[in-house]
């Protein structure tokens, strides 16, 4: 096992507008690997059964020179099995949180975490996430792009209203929705894209012909049993929340 687990900053973004003191940046340097803004990432922590897989949002250094992570999370049907109903994910398919409350996001110390990689208690490390809904803001993808993709997502779990939502807001955790989704491709295959998605329209949904409406409500009874990774995810006994500033 390495002795030495180095954190430095990439590019510089910018500063904080209400304090100048913040300092934000587009990537940064862990272990010799260069993680960028809007990457996936996979968390796994000694203990758990699961990895956590989550979206990172926002990269910056405080004025005390902390360094801060905000990682946006994705939920595993796993997690919050009682708010499915007859949703039938797939077997690779997350939920991307959203809405207000615990659960939605992290705000991570690297330093903190390169600690518990020393000493072997957890790991990180990036992974390729696919949008597959037919929003129209979302980039379409080709099927095989989607297979070998380490995980797929077509819908948001509302962390506020504890339902699934087909339909996407405008942000999620303060961020602009396009950044969750795929990235832009060139023009021409942008237009093969919007093709696709016309037939795609016609069809309906192609990965879940039952859905029919654009939110799932929750049951009274899914309501009052809330599952015991759903509880803990953006909780301080995570290990990883850290306060969030004011910028």
């Amino acid at each position: 096992m390495s002795t030495k687990c180095e954190f430095k900053w990439g590019i510089e973004k910018s500063v904080g507008r209400k304090n100048s003191d913040f300092r934000f940046y587009e990537s940064f340097f862990y272990d010799g690997e260069e993680y960028s803004l809007y990457d996936s990432v996979v968390l796994y922590r000694d203990g758990d059964l699961e990895t956590y897989v989550g979206k990172l949002v926002r990269m910056y250094e405080t004025p005390e020179q902390e360094k801060r992570v905000k990682i946006v999370w994705y939920f595993r049907p796993t997690e919050i099995r009682n708010f499915l109903d007859d949703y039938r994910p797939k077997a690779n398919e997350l939920l991307l949180a959203s809405g207000e409350g615990k659960g939605l996001y992290n705000i991570n110390s690297p330093s903190l975490f390169c600690i518990d990689v020393l000493s072997g208690s957890c790991s990180f490390k990036k992974c390729n996430v696919l949008c597959a809904s037919n929003d129209r803001r979302n980039p379409l993808v080709s099927n095989e792009e989607l297979c070998r993709a380490d995980y797929i997502f077509s819908q948001t779990f509302d962390v506020a209203k504890l339902k699934i939502e087909e339909r996407f807001p405008e942000k999620i955790a303060g961020v602009k929705v396009e950044n969750f989704f795929n990235k832009k491709k060139d023009k021409a295959l942008a237009t093969v894209s919007e093709s696709k998605r016309t037939a795609a329209s016609v069809e309906k949904q192609r990965y879940h012909p039952s859905e029919n409406t654009a939110s799932r409500p929750t049951s009274p009874v899914a309501k009052s049993k809330i599952g015991k990774n759903f509880a803990e995810k953006g909780d301080e006994a995570k290990g990883w929340l850290i306060n969030v500033f004011p910028i």
